[in-house]
């Protein structure tokens, strides 16, 4: 069974734990601590996060799911969750995502993981996960530099090594990866899509070529990439103008 991005979907992104050593905890929606007016004290707000915590038995990303509990109960039967962090690339938010990617799919059915990473990234790694082609440490080293650097870890490598562990044990009922950042969208993208109109809609193909004329990237990922093209026109094909 082929499973699309439009079944129960894990997006590394939007709804924010707080972890606390030994503890998780959710904040209410929008942030609101439930305080009076005026900046509480240092000692009322630990008070608080220490009556809505529940204790992780471990950050790293291995180990029994038991204690991710709470927080399955705090998803309920949504089809998107959000998990963010207060810092990119530090070690145990990656690892505590590890397993509760793993409880949200051992325990809630998703199969799919959306990371705020280049396009371009995550269909490599979706294909490396699928088919088992490709080296996933070539990939990320191609991939993940400049402004992505910090996703060239070994708990991100461990946490794509899993997923393809599971879809070799579970091939027809994959685990899927996709990157949502539009910053970089890689080379690779423009060639599918040239590719495909090619083969299936020839006549299109001098118009989507004239569209794609110099979108195709040629930089890294980084600011250098998007300095290039903040600013430049958008073409009409055909008309011989341009609209900003």
């Amino acid at each position: 069974m082929t499973c699309s991005l439009g079944r129960r979907l894990a997006v590394a992104l939007l709804v924010w734990v707080t972890a606390i050593p030994g503890t998780a905890a959710a904040l209410p929606a929008g942030g609101d601590t439930g305080a009076s007016d005026g900046a509480p004290a240092d000692a009322e707000v630990l008070r608080d996060l220490e009556r809505i915590a529940r204790p992780l038995r471990t950050t790293g990303s291995s180990g029994p799911i038991g204690d991710l509990r709470p927080f399955g109960a705090a998803v309920g039967d949504a089809v998107v969750v959000g998990i963010g962090e207060a810092a990119h690339g530090a070690r145990q938010f990656v690892t505590v995502r590890h397993r509760m990617l793993r409880y949200l799919v051992e325990e809630k059915g998703f199969r799919s993981f959306v990371l705020e990473a280049n396009w371009s990234a995550g269909a490599r790694l979706d294909a490396y996960l699928r088919t088992g082609c490709g080296d996933p440490v070539r990939i990320m080293a191609e991939e993940f530099h400049n402004a992505y650097l910090f996703m060239r870890t070994p708990e991100v490598l461990e946490l794509v090594r899993w997923m393809r562990a599971y879809n070799v044990r579970h091939p027809g009922d994959p685990l899927r990866f996709a990157g949502n950042d539009s910053s970089w969208p890689g080379p690779d993208l423009y060639d599918r899509v040239i590719g495909y109109v090619r083969r299936a809609h020839p006549d299109l193909l001098p118009a989507v070529t004239e569209l794609y004329r110099g979108l195709r990237p040629t930089l890294p990922a980084g600011e250098a990439h998007a300095r290039r093209h903040r600013g430049t026109p958008r073409r009409s094909v055909g008309e011989g103008r341009t609209d900003r």
